[in-house]
């Protein structure tokens, strides 16, 4: 479902707003409430959809014996490949993440059906539009000092002056953005910040380039002097995660849930050295 020239995922609040506290309570695979998403197109040398029957639980990627029969016995080898294979797959494609547009977003609230078995409550998921523009800063290119993109909302005034008046926090929110990118072998070129007053997406996956709203990051950790903690870090950490597996899979599904938790999972030990430098 194309929706104006952009393809976007979108990541609600009400149930990342109770993740991560130091990498416990955590949310991972869960879909957000009321958040949708708009097909992204296919993603070459693909990983294989996990077959998770089995409530709460999380499978392997599927084995792929030639008989296709599920019951049959795999061995270390195979497991400890598929793994390797799979882990391979997660870093090429969070490095093929796309430049954000730098002229900004525009995009209709778009409805799409969701086809049975995808373990979703609702008929459709609502994608929630985007008006963004280029916040143009004291750097003229509309960026943070460390090149990320700054975008405010079109059609909300109040926005581009939440920008103007608090540039300590655009800066202290592009480190954290720009560390993370570190984190997940992405170009800073391929994340940017936005601000939208109104609604509860905290991010948004565009063309296979991330957006993050600056709003939660001044509410939950800036103003709670938080922003430089772990919980910081491991808040958005999960984001992240999310918002790549949308590279792979477009649904809020158990496959997306998987690829999220997978995500989270693999680049754990390089978040774990940003801890020891806070």
């Amino acid at each position: 479902v194309k929706s104006s020239d952009s393809r976007s995922k979108v990541f609600g609040s009400k149930r990342l707003a109770r993740a991560f506290g130091g990498l416990r309570n955590s949310t991972l695979g869960k879909a957000a409430e009321n958040a949708g998403s708009l097909t992204s197109g296919s993603v070459g040398n693909r990983a294989k959809t996990p077959n998770a029957t089995t409530a709460g639980g999380m499978a392997a990627p599927a084995t792929g014996n030639a008989a296709g029969d599920p019951t049959a016995h795999s061995t270390p080898q195979r497991d400890a490949s598929l793994q390797t294979n799979m882990e391979r797959m997660l870093e090429r494609t969070a490095g093929q993440s796309n430049a954000v547009n730098r002229a900004g977003i525009k995009s209709p609230d778009t409805q799409i059906a969701v086809p049975e078995g995808l373990d979703r409550g609702n008929a459709c998921e609502v994608i929630s539009g985007k008006n963004l523009k280029p916040f143009v800063t004291s750097n003229p290119n509309g960026r943070a000092r460390n090149n990320i993109q700054v975008f405010s909302a079109r059609q909300h005034q109040s926005s581009e002056a939440f920008l103007r008046n608090n540039p300590e926090v655009i800066e202290s929110f592009a480190v954290v953005i720009g560390r993370l990118c570190e984190v997940y072998g992405i170009k800073m070129a391929a994340a940017a910040i936005f601000h939208d007053p109104t609604g509860g997406t905290i991010a948004f996956n565009s063309n296979r380039a991330l957006h993050f709203n600056i709003r939660f990051y001044h509410a939950l950790h800036y103003l709670q002097d938080q922003h430089q903690s772990q919980a910081c870090y491991s808040y958005w950490y999960v984001v992240f995660a999310h918002e790549l597996a949308h590279h792979i899979v477009s649904a809020h599904n158990k496959e997306h849930g998987f690829y999220t938790e997978s995500y989270a999972a693999h680049f754990l030990p390089k978040l774990a050295a940003v801890f020891a430098t806070l």
